[in-house]
């Protein structure tokens, strides 16, 4: 009727307008859900060296720092996703389904990986008094580089974008 018309000429407007569809929250609710995890497993595996707290960040500022790094990873994973694959899809100007492939998955991988160096450097800060800001990001790197649990979900990060670009393509009817 004319209530479903509307709506879909509403859906269109925002799609053109360049707001954010479920493909993309998708895409951007599991890159920040992977970098919390992240975070979550550095801490586990430093208790379980027997590494205790030793300085801590003023009351609520380090889940403030968390949060605000995941939400800026999420967000901007799933922007990036929407202006880079979604919307050039919509409006027919990629015809490569490789094209889009590997725009999906470099936004959610590198977004994965920028969000897990984030949150692993702040949760860092708990465990290794002794290092400054720049220490910090290079001890989490070589951590998240060296553990399988940090290539896994960088990994699972890439495909989330390759799987949802995939999704992409087959509904315009790329092969």
């Amino acid at each position: 009727g004319i209530n479903a018309e509307y709506g879909k000429q509403w859906y269109q407007r925002r799609v053109r307008a360049g707001n954010l569809t479920e493909m993309s929250f998708q895409t951007g609710f599991i890159t920040g859900s992977l970098c919390y995890m992240a975070g979550v497993f550095y801490v586990y595996r430093q208790k379980m060296e027997g590494l205790k707290i030793v300085r801590k960040l003023p009351v609520g500022l380090a889940g403030g720092l968390v949060g605000l790094t995941l939400t800026g990873v999420g967000g901007g994973s799933a922007y990036c996703f929407n202006r880079l694959v979604e919307q050039p899809l919509d409006n027919k100007e990629l015809d490569c389904s490789s094209c889009s492939l590997t725009r999906g998955a470099g936004v959610t991988a590198g977004f994965t990986g920028a969000g897990m160096l984030g949150v692993t450097t702040i949760y860092a800060h708990h465990f290794q008094p002794s290092m400054g800001p720049i220490s910090l990001s290079v001890y989490s790197f070589n951590f998240l580089s060296r553990s399988v649990h940090g290539c896994l979900f960088l990994f699972i990060g890439g495909f989330t974008g390759l799987a949802v670009a995939r999704g992409l393509n087959k509904k315009h009817g790329l092969q």
